[in-house]
């Protein structure tokens, strides 16, 4: 299956993990993102305001093991909840305002399952800032 992000980079789930997932059946009925695990500090992010980093070369885009469990828990609806993803923003200036930290799978089978929007966690700026240069350094967030 092809898909495109919001900010139009095309990418591909393979069939046999979609039909696997049961998602050509799958309808979200008017669901506006996937069910989080409570979380006292998340807010809903639309999609096209995340910028998502790029794989290493060599790396795959998508992982079968990561993704088709996400697919499934989107089929389970209320009965089944993921963790929210971590964004660092807003970032004034930017074209988008978050930068994906965490949830790259759950990020791509959103926009796959065409929700509008994703349960985030937000990171200042600040501290992504630190956190960055710490780990670059060798030591560690």
């Amino acid at each position: 299956m092809q898909f495109q992000t919001p900010s139009g980079k095309p990418f591909e789930i393979p069939d046999d993990w979609w039909v696997f997932s049961e998602m050509q059946t799958w309808n979200r009925s008017g669901r506006r993102c996937f069910t989080p695990l409570p979380c006292a500090e998340c807010e809903l992010i639309p999609l096209d305001a995340i910028v998502v980093p790029e794989r290493r070369a060599g790396v795959a885009l998508l992982n079968k093991l990561r993704l088709v469990p996400v697919l499934m828990a989107f089929r389970e609806g209320e009965h089944s909840f993921l963790p929210p993803i971590k964004v660092s923003g807003p970032w004034a200036g930017e074209d988008y305002p978050y930068r994906l930290r965490d949830g790259f799978h759950r990020y791509f089978a959103s926009v796959a399952a065409g929700f509008p929007y994703i349960p985030a966690q937000i990171i200042s700026p600040e501290v992504d800032q630190r956190a960055s240069a710490a780990f670059a350094q060798g030591s560690g967030i």
